[in-house]
């Protein structure tokens, strides 16, 4: 017991000192965490390892996807991570930034530059010491096309 005691301490000791060292933390989230801005049950959406894709071929789907900053604090760069199988649309992701009173602190737009198979990774960087409780992304996912489904894969938050 004094042992696990021990080790559990001194765990605790390289995560506070690793935390204080100026070393950055990022918090990831799958994207198949995210549901639809409908906020119902949505068919046009299926999920898997690969995140949440738009199953439909007629109509971009809209999803939200949350990020919870646990203690809030200084955000420098929120991203994802998506497949744009689309010759004509984009995914395109909003991105909200909210303190703990739920008020907006800071909003952005990033946008897929067209169709690619390999996954893209877009970045927010942040204004200097933006200090935030929770990252909203809100995206849109294009329609399947011949290429395949369009998805978002992940989202992350990163503090300094």
């Amino acid at each position: 017991m004094k042992r696990a005691i021990a080790v559990a301490g001194a765990i605790l000791t390289s995560v506070v000192g690793l935390a204080g060292s100026g070393v950055a933390l990022e918090v990831s989230r799958q994207g198949s965490t995210c549901i639809s801005t409908l906020g119902i049950n949505d068919s046009r959406l299926s999920y898997s390892l690969f995140g949440v894709q738009n199953n439909s071929t007629s109509a971009a789907v809209g999803v939200e996807c949350g990020i919870p900053l646990m203690p809030p604090g200084v955000v420098s760069v929120v991203g994802f991570t998506a497949y744009d199988r689309s010759n004509t649309d984009n995914v395109s992701c909003n991105l909200f930034l909210e303190d703990s009173a739920g008020r907006i602190i800071g909003s952005a737009i990033r946008t897929t530059s067209g169709f690619s198979s390999a996954p893209v990774s877009l970045d927010f960087f942040m204004p200097e010491r933006t200090n935030s409780a929770i990252a909203i992304v809100s995206c849109f996912i294009p329609a399947k096309t011949a290429n395949g489904l369009s998805h978002l894969t992940s989202l992350r938050a990163v503090t300094p």
